[in-house]
């Protein structure tokens, strides 16, 4: 069995690669023998096998900084949009230009995968691989939440009106214009895979003259997807049944904390608050002045201990008392310490997660992509609050700690939701678990696919038939109306006539 995993961040690298690495030491144990192909080196050991390339971090990490990641937060959808695909054509550079790539490369075609779970956000420049390997089942699995990308592979229909994407600021477009614009997105979406990311994909293949053959990115014979979704924390979703929830995979029964931090924890009854803004956002290049204001507001709230995760760049900062900072924390373990009571977060998807199954309300600071969707749901289940980069002054961030530390409904609504996330017939990581062994017995993709007709963007929603029918509709309701007319006027003149 071969595991895939690729960042589309640094952060990502690293949740993404832990979560799947979960999955993979699981099935190690359980007897199968797995090849982890991973950006991130790593020791091999008993029936768990690394493959590392090494040249996607780095491709990745310059593309970000092209990117600046922080200018992103006030940039267009469109444009982040056109950002990600970036991202993508990076990795698969970086893929290419790898020694691991040669390595598998270098595998006999005769070499034996039961199955491939690949990363499907990521591209599928890796699934040129399934093929020389003739084609064993594909598990897709990722640690995003982006259905329109299943549903492009499955020939599902999305439902725009139900199916928010993810850079798209509201939960469920309800009014006119906002379905228009994210039916919009669904089909810009769309246009920009196939005409633009796919085929630089496809070249970037064909230049490494490693295959004889293209890649087929959308037909990549998944027989599962195993996307990181959970109706408790995104909107209720009508899924094919091909694609199973596994969200919250990464969460894992809480650990003690190191001892100094534990000792702090243990000490702050009156409220501990978690503050991280993830691994690529360091505050203090937003400025001075929003720093500093973050920190005087934490010093007015003297009863509560604060943990930030930073990197000063600077020493000599005056840290007030209650402010404890390090440039990480154990951030599931914090979250599940008795005393947590806020969590001040960027709102990525895992984060979330995180603190809706401990039961924690959250105050969203969103920096870029999905998370200004992540934390606008969280806002409208009346578990969070939010704060743009714009609007982060010391009066409006006491304002929204004071109304979250103090308002019961935060914490009784988070605790409604959270019972719910963790009310289940099995967890997260065992349902995983049975879907990849299930795909190993039912190996036919077909038993859950079929054998469906491709079709495309607009066949699938139906767009041409509701074209179809309006016109008839029209031409029918024109005709109608010439019909009438000249009935009317034919007897116009007949009373015409008579009455001459």
């Amino acid at each position: 069995m071969v595991i895939y995993s690729t960042p589309l961040s640094e952060q990502h690298l690293l949740r993404n690669y832990c979560r799947l690495r979960a999955v993979a030491e699981k099935l190690a144990v359980q007897g199968h023998n797995i090849t982890f192909i991973s950006c991130d080196a790593d020791e091999s050991k008993h029936n768990l096998h690394f493959i590392h390339m090494e040249k996607v971090y780095d491709s990745v990490l310059a593309k970000s900084y092209e990117l600046n990641q922080f200018e992103l937060s006030y940039t267009n959808i469109i444009f982040q949009y056109f950002d990600t695909h970036e991202l993508t054509i990076a990795i698969c550079e970086g893929l290419t230009k790898s020694n691991g790539w040669q390595l598998l490369n270098s595998y006999p075609s005769y070499f034996k995968f039961d199955l491939f779970i690949h990363d499907y956000m990521t591209g599928g420049c890796l699934l040129s691989f399934n093929k020389k390997f003739n084609r064993p089942p594909v598990v897709a699995m990722t640690a995003f939440r982006d259905n329109s990308i299943f549903h492009r592979t499955t020939k599902t229909a999305v439902i725009p009106s139900r199916n928010t994407l993810p850079y798209f600021h509201q939960q469920v477009p309800t009014s006119f214009s906002e379905r228009t614009i994210n039916f919009s997105l669904h089909m810009f979406e769309y246009v920009l895979w196939h005409y633009y990311t796919c085929p630089k994909l496809t070249k970037i293949i064909q230049d490494t003259n490693s295959f004889e053959y293209l890649v087929d990115f959308d037909a990549n014979d998944a027989i599962v997807f195993l996307t990181n979704y959970d109706p408790m924390v995104d909107e209720a979703q009508q899924l094919p049944p091909s694609v199973i929830g596994v969200g919250g995979l990464q969460i894992k029964i809480p650990s003690m904390l190191p001892d100094e931090l534990q000792q702090i924890a243990d000490k702050a009854s009156n409220g501990l608050v978690l503050f991280s803004l993830g691994t690529n956002v360091n505050l203090q290049e937003f400025g001075e002045t929003i720093f500093i204001d973050i920190l005087n507001c934490f010093e007015v709230f003297p009863e509560y201990t604060f943990f930030w995760k930073i990197d000063l760049d600077d020493d000599n900062i005056r840290i007030p008392t209650n402010v404890v900072v390090r440039n990480w924390f154990p951030q599931n373990d914090v979250l599940a310490h008795k005393h947590t009571k806020l969590f001040i977060t960027h709102g990525g998807l895992m984060s979330t997660q995180e603190a809706i199954w401990h039961g924690v309300p959250m105050l969203g600071i969103p920096i870029f992509f999905d998370q200004y969707s992540n934390i606008r749901k969280a806002v409208d289940k009346g578990i969070a609050e939010v704060l743009y980069i714009k609007d982060l002054t010391l009066e409006n961030i006491c304002d929204k700690i004071s109304l979250l530390m103090f308002h019961p409904k935060y914490k009784e609504n988070i605790e409604i939701y959270s019972n719910a996330f963790r009310d289940r017939m099995e967890t997260p990581m065992q349902r995983a678990i049975w879907w990849i062994q299930w795909a190993m017995r039912q190996p036919r993709r077909k038993v859950y696919n079929g054998n469906e007709k491709i079709l495309n963007f607009l066949q699938i929603e139906s767009v041409d038939v509701i074209g179809f029918l309006i016109i008839i509709t029209l031409i029918s309701f024109c005709t109608m109306i010439v019909l009438t007319k000249k009935c009317i006027l034919f007897i116009f003149r007949r009373v015409n006539f008579a009455c001459s």
